[in-house]
């Protein structure tokens, strides 16, 4: 009987050494969590003075990135990343509604820079003034729009009798607000001060485009 028990003994005993562990989840220590705590409080003052990527120490990116490198998969800071994409989104459409072409490609960057496979780019690079253009366009070469010379007069004269005849609106890109208004007025004056429906943009080139043109 007792060599039956002690079989039975040592048949549990063998059991319980092959048993396999809980596994163990590695949680943040109190000294971790309270410097992933300091991290996107940074962030979230960072995010408040317009800091989104930049200065380089001191950025909404930044902070997230940190707590990301201490804790892979942080929730808070994979949500506050995508957070700052649909700030930084919502900055360039409100540019675009403006006519702060500079403003908005800036905002673009910087999403490309945080999230290069982001769809907020597809649908941001869509709106891009230079590819949502139509109808008869004229550039002008930056250099000639500064001399104010014969070439710059030239390209304006044909957009405005252009947009004059077929009635269109017309849109003005211009480096500065005193080249955009310089440009109207030259319309103006070779079409005997025809009032044209147009909207200035501000940005790297000098370009006049017909809409409107059938």
């Amino acid at each position: 009987m007792r060599i039956c028990v002690t079989i039975l003994l040592l048949i549990l005993l063998s059991g319980c050494s092959m048993m396999v562990p809980d596994t163990v989840i590695d949680k943040p220590q109190p000294q971790q969590l309270r410097q992933l705590t300091l991290l996107l409080n940074e962030a979230d003052k960072a995010i408040e003075r317009g800091r989104f990527i930049a200065p380089q120490f001191d950025n909404a990116n930044g902070y997230y990135r940190k707590v990301l490198v201490l804790d892979a998969g942080n929730e808070q800071a994979l949500a506050g990343i995508q957070n700052l994409i649909e700030i930084l989104s919502l900055k360039a459409k409100q540019s675009l509604e403006i006519d702060r072409i500079r403003d908005y490609r800036v905002y673009t960057s910087w999403i490309e820079q945080i999230a290069p496979s982001s769809p907020v780019l597809a649908e941001l690079n869509a709106l891009d003034p230079d590819r949502q253009t139509s109808g008869d366009s004229w550039t002008i070469a930056v250099s000639d729009l500064k001399a104010r010379n014969s070439n710059a007069k030239k390209s304006i004269k044909q957009a405005a009798l252009t947009a004059k005849a077929y009635q269109s609106r017309v849109k003005i890109i211009a480096p500065t607000d005193a080249d955009g208004r310089w440009i109207y007025q030259q319309m103006r004056s070779v079409a005997d001060e025809y009032l044209f429906r147009s909207s200035l943009i501000i940005g790297d080139k000098a370009k006049i485009v017909v809409l409107d043109v059938p």
